[in-house]
């Protein structure tokens, strides 16, 4: 019988599927799903109704929303939500791109509900683990803005400004299916230690992130 890695535990429940719909279907909710099985993050934690909604659609608005998650945390509650990449502006002192969506969003909540995957059990079904994606990404960046941006950061390298930088852009596909079969196949083709829904604001879509490495842990931001 094949042993059992070290840093797995022996018993793995799926979330069951209605904390899923939950934060699918209900605007101000947070879903922090665990799905790679390891002994020291096997919790997932549903922030459900946020108490308000703290948003910051500039760098100059980031201070005060800092400064109201860290009150927030002093009095008790949970803070769920997200930085977009390019909040980062603020830290470095960079010129900010303008977005069509906030910089920042989070939701502030009494307490979450927590599942614990090798403790707890579920007569509910699991989630459903869909085929691969049918999609075929398209860079949203011209092949002459492409090359000048890698010979900038060669440049850095060379003068020693820096020894590594993560070169980001957006990229589009056509999608026909709905959120919870695209979060569903996302989370089976890539688990992770905390993939995330996020349905924090009115007529914003539900979106999933999904890294191996992922720093959308509870802790600090949500206490």
């Amino acid at each position: 019988m094949p042993s059992v890695p070290a840093d797995q535990p022996r018993k793995w429940t799926p979330l069951p599927a209605s904390w899923r719909r939950a934060a699918l279907d209900q605007t101000g909710t947070v879903l922090l799903e665990s799905s790679l099985p390891s002994e020291t993050q096997h919790h997932s934690y549903l922030f459900l109704a946020a108490d308000r909604v703290l948003t910051a659609h500039s760098p100059q608005e980031l201070p005060s929303l800092f400064e109201a998650i860290e009150q927030a945390l002093a009095e008790g509650h949970w803070v769920a939500g997200s930085l977009d990449y390019e909040a980062g502006s603020h830290f470095l002192d960079l010129p900010t791109r303008v977005t069509r969506t906030p910089l920042a969003t989070f939701g502030i909540y009494t307490a979450p509900r927590i599942f614990d995957h090798t403790s707890d059990s579920t007569d509910e079904p699991e989630p459903p683990r869909p085929g691969p994606l049918p999609i075929a990404p398209m860079l949203r960046i011209r092949r002459e803005d492409y090359t000048a941006a890698i010979a900038r950061i060669q440049r850095w390298i060379a003068a020693g400004d820096t020894y590594q930088l993560n070169f980001t852009t957006h990229a589009l596909s056509p999608y026909a299916d709905d959120a919870a079969t695209l979060y569903a196949a996302l989370q089976t083709q890539q688990p992770c230690s905390y993939g995330a829904i996020l349905n924090l604001l009115p007529q914003s879509k539900p979106s999933s992130a999904s890294h191996r490495n992922s720093s959308s842990a509870p802790h600090p931001t949500a206490r």
